[in-house]
């Protein structure tokens, strides 16, 4: 049997050795001057704002640490959603700018098995698809999960040859994490092994898109300076991948047992979680302890996850309503007179008439919305289905982890 491995790749050890060798002593300098920061996603915050971006600085924040988790054996893999020119792609990008290339491989489309002829590798690399739409096919759509899932492909195919039929094993090499953009749900198997990130479709995110936009054409200095250039932050992750991935985090069993399990999509996303402070915690490796089983992640890279992710850790398992809905369900509330017209409804949202249809559409797949009128060709009569939930917190604050790991400590028990 022939086998045909689709992994460039050099032993760890030698590429590591690759890697330090290739950063002068001055990228050496000024990777480790962003290693040393107290905050560095604050740092990313800042430089990318001051590059003019003008998208949700969570959302970026969160896609940083997508695209940073590529080093563990375990990374974390995410979906950007929103309506078509919310600015999904946009954001994405912008992020990437901030990596190596060798961190990502962009794909606009893909062929069923082009994924076993790749010629470069997969390992440790974020696959990027500028839209679902790329990978519509049922094949290719599996093919993405058993890479995520299991870190390998594979493909058995018989090929003719003089001497008879032999057996020739493809074989693609992760791991790898992946990052797409979507208007509407994934595939269903997809979904649960991504994490979802809303994109900001307010008012006020479009009139800052729309100034940004502005500034180009009058050269206007964006507020604020960078503290570190693109090639800055493109020689720190590229060091960051030279460094050992191990991390202890003494506190995961113990955040564990303060989530909630009313889902089945935890089993999943405990991981993700994890794997999240993990990768902030060796983002922030030269300010952290050394153990024998890695670095050490502390309750403030709990934190830094808190605050980014809590409320895509709450769509995800759909204890929280996105806030899309949410907006047009209270917008419908607000209006004293009903049923509610398309035209009143997008007047109260501030859109236009197209927005508004869509933003409907949407609640009303999900319960909170119905119309009354009389159907296709009618007036819409916009009226409230079902009342909305309250906001679930699914994920402990960092106080009351801070409080569960010390009560553990002295023999109580986590209080939830």
């Amino acid at each position: 049997m022939k086998i045909r491995n689709n992994d460039n790749t050099v032993p760890t050890s030698k590429k590591k050795r690759a890697t330090r060798g290739k950063l002068g002593a001055t990228a050496q300098l000024r990777a480790t001057a962003i290693a040393m920061e107290a905050d560095i996603l604050g740092c990313f915050r800042n430089d990318l704002r001051a590059g003019g971006f003008a998208g949700e600085l969570s959302t970026a924040t969160a896609l940083y640490l997508v695209l940073s988790s590529r080093v563990l054996d375990e990374p974390v893999s995410g979906a950007v959603k929103g309506e078509s020119a919310a600015g999904k792609s946009y954001a994405v990008s912008a992020v990437a700018n901030f990596f190596p290339k060798r961190a990502s491989l962009a794909m606009t489309s893909a062929s069923d098995k082009a994924l076993f002829h790749l010629k470069v590798s997969l390992r440790h690399r974020v696959l990027i698809f500028g839209e679902q739409h790329g990978m519509s096919s049922e094949r290719l759509n599996y093919y993405i999960r058993e890479l995520l899932s299991n870190g390998c492909i594979q493909q058995y195919a018989v090929r003719p040859g003089k001497g008879g039929h032999t057996t020739e094993r493809s074989r693609t090499m992760g791991p790898t994490s992946f990052i797409t953009t979507a208007t509407n749900d994934l595939h269903p198997e997809n979904e649960t092994r991504l994490l979802a990130l809303r994109i900001d479709e307010s008012r006020r995110a479009t009139k800052k898109i729309m100034l940004a936009v502005a500034r180009t054409f009058n050269h206007s200095k964006v507020k604020g300076k960078s503290q570190y250039s693109l090639e800055d932050w493109k020689t720190f992750q590229t060091w960051q991948a030279a460094q050992p991935n191990k991390v202890h985090i003494p506190f995961a069993e113990t955040l564990a047992e303060l989530i909630d399990p009313n889902s089945l999509r935890w089993r999943r996303d405990i991981g993700k979680l994890i794997n999240l402070v993990a990768t902030h915690a060796l983002l922030h490796r030269q300010t952290r302890r050394i153990g024998p089983n890695g670095v050490v992640a502390k309750i403030a890279d709990y934190r830094a996850i808190w605050k980014v992710l809590r409320k895509s850790f709450a769509l995800s398992v759909e204890q929280s309503i996105d806030p899309s809905i949410r907006e047009t369900v209270e917008a419908v509330r607000a209006i004293r007179s009903t049923p509610v017209t398309m035209d009143a409804l997008a007047k109260q949202l501030g859109v236009d008439k197209s927005n508004a249809g869509r933003r409907y559409r949407k609640a009303a797949e999900a319960g909170f919305l119905m119309n009354r009128g009389r159907g296709a060709g009618h007036p819409y009569a916009i009226d409230l289905a079902a009342p909305l939930p309250d906001d679930d917190a699914v994920l402990p604050s960092p106080k009351a982890l801070s409080q569960a790991v010390k009560a553990a400590r002295l023999g109580g028990k986590p209080r939830k």
